[in-house]
């Protein structure tokens, strides 16, 4: 993009110079010719305009290439954004299957069924890191489903501070 803005900046300045190179032929033509003295002002003018065309494309294609990457860019930010609440409300869902006590074997099935489908509507916003913790853990919580003694709160805090630095980025 900076070369266009330099090239089409070049283009103006040898413009200029064309001009007035043609203005300066324009004034050494005799006087007594009105007519070569409208030639070497077409001349000049002819020139001005064919610069001026270079320099709209220029600005053209430059503003394009812009715009695909504002587009781009904006893009990127609307995925960031939705990977972020998504990350956020995995995390609390993963917070409510951890508060599961013993006899709640029912509903914790429901909230990890309900938590696998989430993950799998959503998986194109969510990190590859973030995602294999979140699978991890989900695991663990398939396997104390069944046997609600071996529920370890240990390991589940190391799940959710695993989980933290992942969503933060350390």
């Amino acid at each position: 993009m900076c070369s266009i803005v330099l090239s089409s900046l070049a283009l103006q300045v040898i413009g200029e110079e064309i001009i007035q190179e043609a203005v300066n032929v324009a004034d050494t033509v005799s006087v007594s010719s009105p007519l070569s003295q409208e030639k070497g002002y077409l001349i000049s003018l002819a020139t001005l305009l064919i610069l001026n065309m270079f320099v709209m494309v220029g600005n053209f294609i430059f503003d394009l290439i812009k715009h695909r990457k504002d587009n781009h860019n904006y893009k990127v930010h609307l995925i960031a954004k939705k990977g972020i609440e998504i990350e956020s409300a995995i995390y609390d869902q993963f917070q409510k299957l951890s508060a599961f006590q013993t006899g709640d074997e029912h509903a914790l099935l429901d909230g990890i069924m309900g938590l696998d489908a989430y993950l799998s509507s959503n998986r194109l916003y969510i990190e590859t890191r973030f995602f294999a913790i979140v699978v991890d853990f989900l695991d663990y919580f398939k396997t104390i489903q069944h046997a609600m003694t071996r529920k370890d709160i240990k390991k589940e805090e190391s799940f959710f501070e695993r989980l933290s630095k992942a969503f933060y980025g350390e």
